[in-house]
């Protein structure tokens, strides 16, 4: 029994500890608007973090490479073959863009560490985070393009400060609000989830926690929304978004659900001692929500 609950406890922290100390921005990758994510030599990598990071690099400027020709191409024939190469290359650049640090992933772990979860409310918090993450780079990006009459590229850095200070601020609370809920329940020992009350809770937790996650603009997404501006093919740049957003969200769903399943599959080990599992279950929530508290904190403190 103690093997196996060693082994649980291994499965749940080995891929959300790298996650969570690769996270140097819990909200957004590194990626600045002319590069993609680098990795700097002066900053520990873990050994299999590293190449899976590099293999993303490489592969995002592989397929920008591609949504440029297909950009040129869309001039002549708008929403010819190239329009749908267009989008599934958008859809596969989202998927390695988000395996670079950032993106939600570090919050998304830390929330299904912290408060119990199904399959299903992985998907939906991976899928809705990394939404509003391209949606708020999109909104300024055209906002900035239309109005302002400038690419937005620039720019996209000074106004993303402010969202990050607004992200930071927010998420500290949340991060509060998930420590006090966690030893609420360990006090009364109300965390059964048959209650209808507690779903709507639960729900509601979840989806505010995605916004203010995804609030930060994506650069990723910004840089090919501008050069779809740019090349003239507006409405393909807008769709590109929603492609890349479910890239993305098939990233990061995943980590959710691994994170959901890994923390389902402790607790069912655990569950046989009622005792133990009382302490183990808050012990997960409280360190889950707290970490989440720091990485706000950190990153709000960076900013200050």
């Amino acid at each position: 029994m103690k093997k196996h609950l060693v082994f649980a406890l291994l499965l749940l922290f080995s891929v959300n500890l790298a996650v969570f100390t690769q996270a140097a921005n819990p909200f957004s990758g590194q990626d600045g608007p002319e590069t993609e994510t680098k990795i700097s030599s002066s900053r520990p990598v873990n050994s299999w973090i590293y190449p899976v990071i590099r293999f993303s690099q490489k592969y995002q400027k592989v397929f920008k490479q591609r949504l440029t020709v297909f950009a040129k191409q869309m001039k002549t024939r708008p929403f010819g073959g190239a329009f749908w190469l267009f989008l599934w290359f958008s859809f596969l650049y989202g998927i390695f863009h988000a395996l670079g640090p950032g993106h939600g992933k570090s919050i998304a772990v830390l929330y299904f560490l912290s408060r119990p979860g199904k399959a299903v409310h992985g998907f939906l918090m991976g899928n809705l985070l990394t939404f509003s993450h391209v949606l708020s780079a999109t909104t300024l990006v055209m906002v900035l393009y239309f109005m302002l009459k400038v690419s937005g590229l620039t720019t996209l850095d000074q106004f993303g400060g402010y969202f990050k200070l607004i992200s930071a601020v927010l998420l500290m609370g949340i991060g509060l609000y998930l420590i006090w809920k966690s030893l609420h329940e360990y006090k009364h020992w109300a965390f059964e989830e048959g209650e209808g009350d507690q779903k709507r809770t639960e729900m509601k937790s979840l989806i505010l926690t995605s916004l203010v996650t995804g609030l930060i603009p994506c650069p990723g997404a910004a840089i090919i929304l501008s050069y779809a501006l740019i090349t003239g093919i507006v409405i393909q740049g807008l769709l590109a978004m929603i492609s890349i957003s479910l890239g993305m969200g098939f990233t990061t769903s995943s980590v959710a659900i691994f994170t959901i399943v890994s923390r389902q599959t402790f607790l069912s080990l655990a569950r046989k001692n009622l005792g133990h599992f009382k302490i183990i279950y808050t012990t997960l929530s409280c360190a889950g929500a707290l970490a989440i508290f720091i990485l706000a904190a950190i990153m709000l403190m960076g900013m200050l």
